[in-house]
């Protein structure tokens, strides 16, 4: 590590002379009272002047006229100040010497052509005599030389022999008396030479040679008592010193510097100062170099660029006894005289050290009172008494301090005795030196351990000191058994933590304790300080099955020990209370076990929990877009959407779509929002952009006719012309035989739109009568059509005439699925036919050529006279894809449209333009509900259908929100389909609903149907209630859909008409042995079980009374049984719905704690019937309520014998909780017992629902019965 200082200086700057003509060859010096003198020169007028600093200024003196120069005057002063110049008079080569007085007195140094150097460095020795060196011609050759001038005369003294006249000369005087010349030549020759006081001669010394380069050489020396060079050279420039031992060695690399310009050397103190120009700009430049580095080394330069000081010659520094630098320059842009002076200013603080009362503090300078405290209060150790000297040194400085402790006796808490004491009060006795004064008699707040420099305080009051830590607190004498300290200083209950976890070990503290005292554990929401595996604040489970047990359910330890993010599950259905971001199965509805997840968290839940049982919602509505934020109540008026977007607050979704019905044009099955940013309008039956409320805002008035603004009756009317009473056109003179023409139908000069002839009398109107021509009073179907023409093919092109766009084409020709043959098609409706088309996909409306393609040269016209013309012509903007600068028509023949800045064929300019773009920045190809949006390809703007149906083109609506749509495609659905019902036929629709209409919030099947909607066996028993669901009970079948059992009545004898005699004495005799067995058994076990009769009794009392609750949950209303397949009937007016997509039950999370088990029924067979499900209680789940998991289906084999009826194949075990294992297995036995008997199964299954299995579940064990016996 070296230490590095630098000179520190304010620098001034003073104009001198500013007459805009002085200022050449300028000189200066210092007078040894520190004034400045100056020469120079007028320039023109070839006039020297001098220019003194006095008292009141400047003093300007004319020294003489006729001075032609070409270097600058050398400016000296003798031991009176006197004031001598040496200048060359350049047209004569001789040198003169002025010397100031009451008159300037000027005398010639040598002869003419003497003085060859326009150097010719000076300098005042002692004794007054001026010593001048210069290249010197004495008549045979030149020489360096060195002319001594006093009042005897000139004295010249040769000292080398020397050719360069453009040499860079230097002359020091050292402190003992001696004399340097150095000299540097053109080619970089260095030479130094001195004289010793009293010598002959002068002897050369060794030096270093700078180089060989051409150009760019400066020299400047300094003596004194270190004599120096600065040398500058274009390759190698250095500061060379002259030692004690009289060798000049290498100091430092110069710094950068103009080949012209300033290059001054001078010492201050232990730095070095050298003067320089900038290269590239010439300002001055103030470079200091450390001579005194405490590592030996000089290090670098510190360099400063004057701002605006431009110098192209010398700046001639000069030291006073100050230690000001005196320099001045010629500002050669308005030839003036400039004064510059450095003024040391050690610091800093810009008051330089001749004016600064503190010249060692900075950013003080002023003392008033002298007590060594600065009066500005913004600097360092400001006086806080600057007009009363005071000795204070801590906080306030300069006042009065009685006791002299350095506290200003105004804060000094015992001023009249001094003391170290500074952080409770100042200035007070603190024995222990820690800061704080010792508490006494009188005071308290200070120090409670006065003898422990470690403890001051006990906050806590608890005995032990605040402080604490591994050094903390015995002490040496004073107290060498001071305890460990407060670990808990604001905290009397607590002071020690030997687990180290931040809780106290102080249990009987319910609230700091640490439960677990010597286990390092974070917990703290249900016990402090205690094992938290994941970190979330709850303990884990600890001590199971011990009387120390610590559980989730008792004491709230951590449900989910190694999840981090949730803790708690107040609700108990498997997802966590926790609900920030992040968190593992967050529950938006803790306190309701039924719904869980709300992805958009708009208050409606995605679905329902496992738990859900149809009366637990509590008020919680499902959401019909579970991933958007909404606030919507509905669709329309009987179709219920909670929680989709609703941007007017009408209760209504944006989302809107509709029907248009084929005979009126109107729009029906309208679902969401027609106006979805006007909260008093809904609905727009007709379309025309007026909404159906009439006191709305824009209602209209005619809300089943498309009308404008300005309507004969009304907003929303059309205008009626008084003779044309529906607007056809035809007077109502004439139009007797359509009267009531439906609105915008082009109708014949009868007045009669195609929608309301029927030309060939078959019953289907012209305009969708596929077979115009049937002979009167044929059979035709929907389309009109006969089974003669829907079998006849008039051009023979393989499509019979209804299905034929084309029934004409010539023989030969190839067709597409239309029938039509290129001759025939025009697929860019440009007039030409695809044949004859060059160009079959030219821009509708763009004017064509012959050849289908299109003409360039027409464009250019205005063909729609909307004042755009000529070839629609863009550039895409990089960011947005868009077309920007739009020049031309993209529309030549629209006069409405002519630019299309996404491209997508739709014309930007709004509506009532023809094709305006709905959505203008998006390239789209929605045509039916919105133009231009982006559409999945089925005309629907993809932003108004349902989540689930963005993406599929066969679908775009879903009436009843389970994610099915209402479209289907397969061709076997057709006959079962309600005209009424919404959707239509698609080939290839994918995810159909096979039941549009479904309850909202009912779990459906893949084919969007709910159990209560299928009839499996076509018998009119809705499969959730038909006790056989794959048997027709026929015409005299039970209400709960099984056959009735027949008895075999043939020729054969019956039932045992087949069987041979033996066979049937075997049997009879099989019988009784049965019976006697049977009674046996019977009084056994009556035996046995009379103790316990009693409560067997209360046991299925009980289950009687839960037999009407039960019953009353699976007697839910149903939907009537369909034809063929399950289809729904539409749903209630009143019936609210809460979900668009399927509605399953979100399974709880694996890691939900296990449930208790019911109690379990009989496990045999008795007289009093079979098992009962158990009764829920508060440790069991609701009973009869299907789990959300796989199914596990088990195999049904058929068992061998006759049976009265088929049983099913297969058993869904799903129905079934895992808590009802017990009592399943034990109805299994009893069931199996009752067929072994020979009970009917439908007693069986009654007898079963009666003890409070659902029908679901006992057609499963009536099969698993049936399993066991096979």
């Amino acid at each position: 590590m070296a230490f590095h200082t630098t000179s520190s200086f304010t620098a001034l700057e003073q104009d001198v002379v500013t007459t805009g003509t002085m200022g050449q060859w300028l000189g200066s010096t210092t007078t040894h009272d520190n004034k400045q003198v100056l020469a120079y020169t007028s320039g023109v007028g070839q006039q020297i002047f001098t220019a003194t600093q006095g008292t009141n200024g400047w003093q300007t003196d004319m020294v003489r006229t006729g001075a032609e120069l070409a270097s600058s005057i050398e400016v000296n002063v003798d031991s009176q100040d006197t004031p001598h110049l040496v200048y060359r008079h350049n047209d004569t080569g001789q040198l003169e010497v002025a010397v100031g007085g009451a008159s300037w007195g000027l005398t010639p140094l040598g002869n003419p052509g003497e003085a060859m150097s326009l150097q010719h460095p000076s300098a005042m020795l002692d004794n007054d005599s001026l010593a001048v060196g210069l290249v010197a011609s004495n008549g045979t050759g030149t020489n360096l030389a060195v002319w001594i001038h006093d009042d005897s005369g000139l004295t010249k003294h040769d000292v080398a022999n020397h050719t360069d006249l453009n040499t860079q000369l230097g002359l020091a005087v050292l402190t003992n008396g001696s004399l340097v010349l150095s000299a540097l030549t053109s080619d970089g020759t260095l030479s130094v030479y001195e004289h010793w006081p009293g010598a002959s001669g002068w002897v050369q010394h060794t030096v270093p040679q700078p180089g060989t380069s051409n150009d760019g050489y400066r020299l400047d020396s300094i003596g004194g008592d270190h004599p120096m060079l600065a040398i500058r050279g274009n390759a190698v420039s250095s500061i060379l010193s002259l030692n004690e031992t009289g060798v000049w060695s290498f100091v430092a690399e110069r710094p950068a510097a103009a080949t012209n310009g300033a290059w001054d050397l001078i010492r201050h103190g232990q730095h070095l100062i050298l003067m320089t120009s900038a290269p590239t700009s010439s300002r001055l430049v103030f470079n200091s170099l450390d001579l005194n580095r405490s590592d030996g080394e000089h290090g670098g330069w510190m360099s400063v660029e004057f701002g605006d000081v431009v110098v192209g010659h010398g700046v001639h520094p000069s030291l006073d006894d100050n230690g000001t630098v005196h320099m001045a320059y010629w500002e050669t842009v308005d030839d003036d005289v400039v004064m510059l002076r450095m003024y040391a200013d050690h610091d800093r603080d810009l008051v330089f050290d001749l004016i600064d009362a503190m010249p060692t503090v900075g950013d003080q300078w002023k003392n008033t009172d002298g007590d060594g405290y600065g009066d500005n209060p913004l600097g360092p150790l400001p006086d806080a008494c600057p007009v009363d000297a005071g000795p204070s040194s801590f906080i306030f400085h300069g006042c009065d301090d009685y006791d002299t402790d350095g506290y200003r006796d105004s804060i000094d808490g015992c001023d009249d005795e001094g003391g170290t004491s500074w952080i409770d009060r100042y200035g007070c006795e603190d024995l222990d030196q820690d800061g704080w004064s010792d508490n006494d008699a009188s005071y308290f707040d200070g120090d409670v351990f006065k003898g422990n420099w470690k403890q001051a305080l006990d906050t806590d009051g608890d005995g032990f000191g605040d402080n604490h830590g591994v050094d903390c607190c015995a002490v040496p004498v004073f107290d060498p058994n001071a305890g460990p300290g407060d670990l808990f200083p604001y905290l009397e209950t607590q002071y020690m933590d030997s687990d180290g976890d931040g809780f106290g070990d102080n249990d009987t503290d319910t609230v700091y304790g640490d439960f677990c005292p010597f286990d390092y554990g974070e917990s703290y929401r249900d016990r402090n300080g205690c094992l938290d595996s994941d970190g979330d604040g709850a303990s884990d489970p600890s001590g199971e099955g011990t009387f120390l047990e610590w559980n989730a359910t008792v004491h709230g330890a951590d449900v989910w020990p190694f999840d981090g993010t949730q803790w708690a599950d107040s609700d108990g259905d498997g997802f966590g209370d926790n609900q920030s971001e992040n968190a593992t199965n967050p529950d938006r509805f803790p306190l309701r076990k039924a719904v869980a997840n709300d992805t958009d968290q708009d208050g409606y839940a995605d679905n329902w929990t496992e738990y859900y049982n149809g009366s637990n919602a509590q008020g919680i509505q499902l959401d019909s877009c579970p991933t958007e934020w909404g606030n919507s109540t509905r669709r329309n008026l009987t179709v219920y959407a909670y929680g989709c977007p609703d941007s007017d607050g009408d209760g209504y979704t944006d989302s809107y779509v509709y029907d248009i019905d084929q005979n009126t044009g109107l729009r029906i099955n309208e679902l969401g929002d027609a106006f979805p940013e006007e909260p008093t309008q809904s609905k727009d039956n007709d379309g025309d952009g007026f909404g159906d409320n009439p006191i709305g805002v824009n209602g209209d008035i005619c809300p089943t006719v498309p009308g404008v603004a300005e309507g004969t009756e009304g907003p929303g009317c059309r205008i009626i012309d008084v003779n044309d009473d529906d607007g056809d056109g035809v007077i109502n003179e004439l139009d007797t035989l359509c009267p009531n023409s439906p609105t915008g139908q082009p109708v014949n000069e009868d007045g009669c739109a195609q929608s309301e002839l029927d030309d060939d009398d078959d019953g289907v109107k012209n305009n969708a009568d596929l077979c115009p021509s049937t002979s009167l009073g044929e059979s035709v179907d929907d389309d009109g059509c006969s089974v003669e023409q829907r079998n006849t093919d008039s051009d023979g092109d393989g499509l019979n005439d209804p299905d034929d766009a084309c029934p004409n084409t010539e023989a030969g020709q190839v067709v597409d699925e239309s029938g039509c043959s290129e001759a025939q098609r025009d697929s860019d409706g440009d007039g030409v036919s695809d044949l004859d088309d060059a160009c079959d996909d030219t821009p509708f409306g763009f004017p064509v050529l012959a050849d289908g393609c299109t003409d360039e040269s027409a464009l250019d016209t205005d063909l729609d006279g909307d004042g755009y013309s000529g070839v629609y012509a863009y550039d895409i903007d990089p960011v947005s894809g868009l077309h920007v600068n739009q020049t031309g028509d993209a529309f030549p023949s629209d006069s409405t449209q002519w630019f299309d800045q996404d491209g997508d064929g739709f014309g930007d300019n709004p509506s009532p333009a023809n094709n305006a773009d709905d959505c203008p920045t998006e390239f789209g190809s929605s045509y039916i509900d919105f133009l231009g949006c982006y559409d999945d390809g089925d005309g629907y703007r993809d932003e108004n259908e349902p989540e689930s149906l963005r993406g599929d083109a066969t679908q775009w609506r879903d009436s009843d929100f389970d994610g099915y749509g209402d479209n289907w495609g397969d061709p076997s659905w057709n006959a079962t389909r309600d005209d009424n019902w919404p959707g239509q036929f698609v080939p290839g629709a994918t995810n159909a609903d096979y039941c549009p209409l479904t309850t909202l919030g009912l779990p459906v099947d893949e084919e969007g149907c709910h159990v209560s909607q299928r009839d499996t066996d076509l018998d009119g028993v809705t499969d959730d209630a038909d006790n056989c669901p794959t048997e027709p009970k026929g015409e005299d079948g039970f209400d709960d859909g099984c056959p009735r059992p027949t008895i075999s009545s043939d020729d054969g004898g019956g039932l045992l008409g087949d069987l041979s005699t033996g066979l049937i004495a075997a049997i009879a005799g099989g019988v009784v042995a049965l019976l006697v067995l049977l009674a046996v058994l019977i009084r056994v076990v009556r035996g046995d079980e009379d103790d316990e009769d009693d409560d067997y009794d209360d046991f299925y009392d009980d289950d009687e009374e839960e037999e009407n609750f039960l019953d009353r949950l699976d007697r839910t209303r149903q939907a009537a049984p369909l034809r063929s397949r399950p289809a729904p009937q539409r749903a209630a007016s009143s019936t609210p719905s809460s979900t668009p997509r399927p509605v399953g039950r979100a399974p709880a999370p694996k890691s939900n704690p296990p449930q208790g088990r019911a109690p379990s029924g009989p496990a045999k067979r008795t007289t009093g019937g079979p098992p009962g499900r158990a009764k829920s209680t508060a440790s069991t789940k609701t009973a009869g309520k299907k789990k959300a998991a796989k199914k596990k289906v088990v195999a049904a084999e058929e068992a061998t014998g006759t049976k009265v009826r088929k049983a099913k194949i297969n058993v869904d075990m799903s129905i079934f909780e895992d808590w009802q294992d017990d009592d399943r297995n034990a109805a299994v036995d009893w069931v199996a017992g009752a067929f072994d008997d020979g009970d009917e199964e439908r007693t069986v299954l009654m007898q079963l629902q009666e003890t409070g299995w659902t029908a679901e579940q006992s057609r499963a064990i009536c099969s698993l019965a049936k399993n066991k016996r096979a």
